[in-house]
């Protein structure tokens, strides 16, 4: 069975909850991506699944629009530490079939950024070692943890020239 009908059977999941696939590449669309997944019924009997594809190039593309910075990282992890989607290990991931955990890591920026994650709750604000500010949110639906790493020197020139107008 596929995750995104495995997830859902009534033996699977009583309670019939929508459930997420882990990071799966879909060779039609060629694209990597997640799926929010919900029972079917037809009239009242278990039927099938429906769901709701994420493409995970996308979810990074709006969070690069939403922090236009250049040198700012995300990092997506659900509760079994397995790499969702990271704007620097997005290739890792790919290589990785999917299955790149945040254990698999290697580089310091991101490790820093993590043991600051372990350290701190949700909606967590924290400058690391690296001059990084690193932001924590918890999705709960997926169970996922979204780590985004903002070089405070590019935080503070953005901030400063936007207020440059104001200096006599």
């Amino acid at each position: 069975d596929s995750p995104w009908m495995a997830s859902v059977e009534p033996t699977a999941n009583p309670e019939g909850r929508v459930q997420w696939t882990p990071a799966s590449y879909d060779p039609i669309a060629a694209k990597w991506l997640v799926s929010a997944v919900a029972p079917w019924q037809m009239d009242g009997v278990w039927a099938g699944s429906v769901g709701h594809d994420l493409v995970i190039d996308v979810l990074l593309q709006n969070h690069r629009q939403a922090l236009p910075l250049a040198e700012q990282e995300l990092l997506v992890f659900d509760r079994d530490g397995l790499l969702i989607a990271s704007t620097l290990h997005a290739e890792r991931i790919a290589k990785a079939g999917g299955k790149l955990t945040i254990k698999d890591l290697d580089d310091a920026r991101s490790l820093a950024a993590l043991t600051v994650v372990t350290a701190h709750s949700d909606g967590a604000a924290h400058v690391d070692d690296a001059g990084d500010l690193v932001l924590i949110g918890r999705i709960t639906g997926p169970g996922w943890t979204t780590v985004t790493l903002a070089p405070t020197r590019q935080l503070t020139a953005t901030v400063s020239q936007q207020f440059s107008y104001l200096r006599w």
